[in-house]
């Protein structure tokens, strides 16, 4: 430190914290909504009487009407009242998001406006990518925003296993979500998709699909660019 050998870490402003905290903890909500869906299908298999509408409001009238053994349908109450309770949940803090959403500044502004207009893209997405993100413009190379993401091509360990450089979870889950309605949509990525499946499998992919979106996001954030030979402003291809 006294040689100022070691880098700076970023802190993020208290405004991306305050999205951080919220958007991680939607995701949270949505693990646990599903690991109780997941328990409560679990159960009436046991009996052969899970259904596919099993969460709609018919659903829960048919619930109510299968034969159980009083342990299991006390369980059953029990996963029902804390599925409603943490439906609740999400719903406020989805609320609570969309309240921060409108007052936010330029710059998160026009990042969502630019996400908003892939192809296929919701706004839970969104929030992770923006939240988790944060400034790309912060970033000076695409190798790393690739890292901080999680996407940078992997180390290799041996002949045949790579280990995957670190990076945020959810930003490369939300990445990752981002890339498929766009390869699906999308003739370009959807012929370098299928180009990489064949030669690497799926699931990279999908994430070097990814990696490329997030590099072109990242041009198109960092504002228009003069074009000389024409004498006006363009955004970064």
């Amino acid at each position: 430190m006294a040689l100022d050998m070691i880098p700076a870490a970023h802190r993020p402003p208290p405004r991306v914290r305050e999205h951080r905290i919220l958007v991680r903890y939607r995701s949270c909500l949505q693990r646990r909504r599903s690991d109780l869906k997941t328990t409560l299908r679990g159960i009436l298999a046991r009996y052969n009487a899970d259904v596919k509408n099993l969460f709609a409001r018919k659903g829960r009238e048919y619930l109510a009407t299968v034969e159980l053994s009083d342990a299991h349908r006390f369980v059953v109450d029990q996963l029902i009242e804390s599925l409603d309770h943490s439906t609740q949940q999400l719903a406020a803090t989805n609320k609570r998001l969309s309240e921060l959403a409108e007052k936010a500044p330029i710059a998160p502004r026009e990042a969502r406006e630019i996400l908003d207009g892939i192809p296929g893209v919701g706004p839970v997405t969104i929030d992770g990518v923006v939240s988790e993100l944060g400034d790309v413009r912060r970033f000076t190379s695409h190798k790393k925003v690739t890292a901080y993401a999680g996407l940078y091509p992997g180390i290799r360990q041996s002949a045949k296993r790579t280990k995957q450089l670190g990076g945020s979870r959810l930003l490369r889950w939300a990445l990752v979500e981002l890339a498929w309605p766009v390869v699906g949509k999308t003739r370009p990525s959807e012929l370098t998709y299928q180009k990489l499946k064949r030669r690497t499998g799926a699931k990279q992919a999908i994430v070097a699909v990814a990696r490329r979106l997030l590099c072109v996001s990242r041009n198109w954030a960092q504002g228009p660019r003069r074009d000389h030979s024409r004498g006006r402003a363009t955004r970064p291809g």
